[in-house]
Parts: structure tokens; C-alpha cells; sequence
């Protein structure tokens, strides 16, 4: 929330008068009524799914899952810590970012929507991470601790993104956290099918009241990242939000003009900023035998200076065959 000094500062009360007109009776009835039907629409799936989690998980498919879910977490991660993550218009990132006002509170928006964004996710994650394991017994608090324990640890990624664009300590500590996660779920993946079993077979049939203990650590963990990343919020350097907010404008426009291109030149921009790039003549003897060897090493060239590319395109390949271990494809497959 925006502190009171800042909500009676000339500049915001400007601003909010001129956002946009009051919202009218008509739009709060348009506004109810889509939450109605909405809720209508989802309803029954959602419980229908809820009550499918009363059963027993799979042996052979909590550790693709479980890889699939920490996967997606570190995906989470990795593109909050891309984009940002906290990001302004271009207008506000131009005028307001480089004014006198108090940063915290031309942030406070922004993080806001952070907040929002990062507990839907993580509730979301929740529940995939509870599909996996099963909810064999004591449905309920299973379901209030997975969604907890999600919440907590979108809203704590989400918060500790934050504290890395403020840090770069913080931003290297943020990319070794994403590099760790990302390795278990590889090793999720290739270990789940033997020794790793046993260990998630554990893990998914763990007593209740231990999954609500972890939940209510990692929401006084949350807790406590979210406070620092609100407090740090007014000492985000404004270089850093105005080329967080650049990025994010290319890349909203290349999404919606549907141009990959501009995607490709966004992701080199970021990774060449601030590098310097050593120049070496290449070896004569690559130069002697002709073109296409000449191509072929600079294809080298490319792998040598990013090889997370090439663990990047071995992991996508994976992938179909970790998801239909993980929706159980293969044993369908046999029965038919």
C-alpha cells in the first residue's frame, strides 16, 4: 500500500484523478456477474479434480511429475529474473521513475500485482505438486497445506527476484537457487524410475501434520523475504527499472505482433549488456580448408561462449517422454 505522506503527495492525487473515470454502478454489476459465471463455468471441474486427489500416488509417475513441478517453478523463476521482475509503463518508467518522488510508493502498483500474480501461481503449482503425490488420507488438510506451501514459495520466488534486481549479491544467489532446482528436477526425472522411488514413495506418503509443518515454515519464510523485498523496493536503481521495463515492452510487442525475431535480439541485448567480448583470430588452419568448415566453427564458437543452450535444447528433448511417464501415456499404451 501506498504510504499516507506519498498518497497526499500533489503529483499522486494528480495521477489518480486523471487514471481513469470512477468506476460506476454498471461496472461493478459487469464486474460481479463475470466472477458469477466464471465461478459457475469452473465449479465443477475444479471440484471434480479436488476430489479426484483423494488416492494413492503412483509409484512410476510422482518422480516425472514431481520433475515436472520443480521444473515449471524454476521456469517461474527464471522468466520473473528475466522480465524484471518489477516493471513500469513506459511513460511512468520514464517520468515518474526519474522523479524526486518516493520510489517505494510509484513501485507500490507494481508490486501489488506481483504479489497477486506470484500467490496464483504458486496455488497453482500447489495443487499440481498434490496431484502428484496423492492425498491417500485427511483430504482437507493436505489441500490447505499443498496451497499454502505453493503460495508460499510463488510469493517468496516472486520476492526474492525483487531483492535480486535491488542486489546483485542477491541475483546470484537467485540464479544459483534456479540452477539448484532445475537440477532436481532433472535428477527427479532420470531417478525417479529407480533408486529415487522409494524416497518420493516416502515423500507421498508422509503423515499430514509434517506436511503442515513444512508449509507454515516456508510461509514464515515467504513472510520474511516478502518484508525485505517491500523494503527494498526504494532503493531499486532506476537504470535497472527502466531497462526492466524496456525489455518487457519489446517483448509484450513481440508477442502480440508475433515476431520470435524480436524475442532472439531481446534475449542477446540481455546476455552481451555489461560483457565484454574478447576477440581471437581464428586458427589458419580453419581458414584454409574453406567455408563450410569456417561455419561450422563458429556454430563452436556460439556452444563454447553459452553451453546452457545446448543443456537447454538436451532437456526440451526429454520432455515429451517425462510428461507421458508423468500422465501415465506409456501404461495406457501397454493396456491397449
Amino acid at each position: 500500500m501506498i504510504p499516507a505522506a506519498a498518497r497526499a503527495h500533489p503529483a499522486f492525487a494528480y495521477l489518480r484523478a486523471h487514471r481513469g473515470r470512477p468506476a460506476t454502478w454498471s461496472d461493478r454489476y459487469t464486474s460481479v456477474f463475470g466472477l458469477l459465471v466464471a465461478a459457475a463455468v469452473l465449479g465443477r471441474p475444479v471440484a471434480e479434480a479436488i476430489g479426484g486427489l483423494a488416492r494413492h500416488a503412483d509409484p512410476g509417475r510422482i518422480g516425472a511429475g514431481f520433475a515436472l513441478v520443480a521444473a515449471a517453478y524454476a521456469g517461474f523463476l527464471a522468466l520473473a529474473r528475466a522480465l524484471g521482475p518489477v516493471v513500469l509503463p513506459a511513460a511512468d518508467a520514464a517520468w515518474l521513475v526519474t522523479s524526486p518522488l518516493p520510489r517505494r510508493a510509484v513501485l507500490s502498483r507494481t508490486a501489488l500485482l506481483l504479489l497477486s500474480a506470484a500467490a496464483l501461481t504458486g496455488a497453482a503449482l500447489g495443487l499440481a505438486a498434490l496431484s502428484v503425490f496423492g492425498a491417500p488420507g485427511e483430504l482437507g488438510v493436505r489441500l490447505a497445506a499443498a496451497l499454502v506451501l505453493g503460495v508460499a514459495a510463488g510469493v517468496g520466488g516472486m520476492a526474492a527476484a525483487v531483492l535480486g534486481q535491488q542486489s546483485p549479491a542477491a541475483d546470484t544467489r537467485l540464479q544459483f537457487l534456479i540452477a539448484g532446482i532445475f537440477s532436481v528436477a532433472v535428477l527427479a526425472a532420470v531417478s525417479g524410475a529407480g533408486p529415487g522411488r522409494r524416497m518420493l514413495a516416502a515423500v507421498a506418503g508422509a503423515p499430514a501434520s509434517l506436511g503442515a509443518a513444512v508449509a507454515g515454515v516456508a510461509s514464515v519464510v515467504a513472510a520474511i523475504l516478502v518484508r525485505r523485498a517491500w523494503a527494498a523496493l526504494g532503493r531499486i536503481p532506476a537504470r535497472t527499472i527502466l531497462a526492466s521495463s524496456t525489455r518487457t515492452a519489446r517483448v509484450t510487442s513481440a508477442a502480440t505482433t508475433l515476431d520470435p525475431g524480436m524475442l532472439t535480439w531481446v534475449a542477446e541485448d540481455v546476455h552481451w549488456r555489461g560483457r565484454a567480448l574478447r576477440s581471437r583470430p581464428w586458427p589458419r588452419l580453419v581458414s584454409r580448408l574453406g567455408p563450410a568448415p569456417a561455419l561450422a566453427w563458429q556454430e563452436w564458437l556460439r556452444v563454447g561462449r553459452r553451453p546452457g543452450r545446448l543443456a537447454a535444447l538436451l532437456c526440451a528433448a526429454a520432455l515429451p517422454a517425462v510428461c507421458a511417464n508423468a500422465v501415465g501415456a506409456n501404461t495406457v499404451g501397454a493396456n491397449t
